[in-house]
């Protein structure tokens, strides 16, 4: 029995755990903390050309690491992740995340001008990348697992937010501030969210909000159970390609825009900004249209279509003779409205497979979280270095080949579906002979 239906036949209902006064301010900290991680990770994204490649002389395929090499330890942490906060709690899980977090972006103040500094710090930053799976951990406590659908939409769009902010306002921060405080005042944000969620959060609510939780498979027996789940592997690349896709178009579109059009670093900030912007509507608008969804896949193949075919005419109409600005726009807008929903779907349809069980969810978003991270950093990293060796030509085909891929591996997840359909009704006409 789904762990979401306990309670659910009895005769109180969902009153049988009642819900702490407290648990939207625990939300709202979630959120807070997990914002202020992705601005002060993707304000680099208009600083890549602007300020490493023209301003410290760095290769664009180098500078992308400032963006990639945050998910480099996460490839090898997003398995325990999810043991961490079974263990610890979301509390103390989180802080820990936090902490590493200000400690990398934190310090980058200090390292101005010193790229191979920076980018260590940005390493040590992707530590606490496994804060990501803090909403779903606060949503089940405070919630219970059978009501988390609102909380978790609220605290997961946080995450385009925070891209949107720092598209905006990181030249724009730069060109005010200097770089010094640019990233300065991102390190006094960062502390104050890691000393607040210590001294706001509490260990739990004061009753519990759901039915007990199930003890979780040893890591290796979920793992196993997980990677023959049908599906499994096929969401897995889903993770990576759309992984890939974001971060390097998050570095990729400032320097894009800036070529083709001559935009200045802030204005290059405000347009790239649509992208990521229309991303936390579709996170809002599209997963409350999918809420009764069974399977949510019908809707990941609709977003990974949509998010390809907006891609596709923007390339298709650059290298034909050029597009205005304001169709760029407006067709980054389509992308981005799609790309966030679409990586959202892809770790609840995972959730929601079959064989799935209570015991081995944990398990099953670090398996997609795992390839998110290893997707996240070697893709932008090859394609970045293609771009550097050949023009933004280039960068446009790499998101459109890595999407494509994507819608591909989304299909595939409905043929078992029908094929089994199919060999139902077979089976029936069959039977009625």
């Amino acid at each position: 029995m789904d762990i979401r239906d306990v309670g659910r036949g009895e005769s109180s209902g969902l009153g049988n755990f009642p819900l702490d006064p407290a648990r939207y301010a625990v939300v709202a900290m979630v959120w807070l903390a997990t914002f202020l991680f992705w601005m002060a990770w993707f304000m680099q994204g208009p600083l890549l050309a602007a300020y490493w490649n023209r301003r410290e002389h760095v290769s664009f395929s180098s500078a992308e690491y400032l963006l990639s090499s945050v998910t480099i330890v996460c490839i090898a942490t997003a398995l325990v992740a999810g043991y961490g906060y079974d263990r610890f709690g979301p509390r103390k899980a989180s802080t820990l995340c936090l902490a590493f977090i200000a400690l990398g972006f934190g310090l980058r103040p200090l390292t101005t001008g010193n790229f191979a500094a920076t980018l260590i710090l940005t390493v040590v930053a992707g530590v606490g990348m496994p804060l990501l799976i803090a909403p779903a951990a606060i949503a089940a406590q405070w919630f219970g697992p059978h009501r988390m659908n609102l909380p978790l939409a609220l605290g997961y769009s946080a995450i385009p937010f925070g891209q949107f902010a720092g598209q905006l306002l990181g030249a724009r921060m730069w060109a005010d501030l200097g770089i010094t405080w640019t990233f300065g005042v991102m390190s006094i944000a960062l502390v104050a969210v890691l000393i607040l969620w210590w001294v706001v959060v509490p260990e739990a609510p004061k009753q519990p909000a759901g039915p007990p939780a199930v003890k979780a498979a040893p890591l290796w027996t979920g793992l196993w159970d997980v990677i023959r789940t049908e599906n499994a592997l096929m969401l897995f690349g889903v993770a990576g390609f759309t992984s890939g896709a974001v971060i390097f178009t998050g570095s990729f579109l400032n320097t894009f825009l800036d070529s083709t059009y001559h935009l200045s670093p802030v204005q290059g900030g405000d347009d790239s900004s649509v992208f990521s912007g229309a991303s936390f509507l579709g996170v809002l608008v599209l997963g409350y249209l999918a809420r009764r969804s069974k399977t949510t896949r019908e809707f990941g193949i609709g977003t990974a279509a949509g998010w390809l075919l907006s891609w596709l005419v923007i390339a298709i109409a650059w290298f034909v003779g050029g597009i205005p600005l304001w169709a760029v726009l407006v067709l980054l807008a389509v992308s981005g409205f799609c790309q966030a929903p679409n990586y959202a779907f892809g770790v609840n349809a995972l959730e929601r497979s079959p064989g799935i069980r209570p015991e081995t969810v944990g398990v099953a978003a670090g398996f997609y979280f795992t390839g998110s991270s290893l997707g996240g950093f070697v893709l932008p990293t090859v394609i970045a270095r293609i771009v550097n060796a050949n023009h933004a030509g280039a960068g446009l085909l790499g998101p459109l080949v890595l999407i494509a891929a994507g819608t591909i591996l989304w299909t595939a997840t409905l043929i078992p579906r029908r094929a089994r359909r199919t060999s139902v009704v077979a089976q029936q006409a069959a039977a009625r002979r």
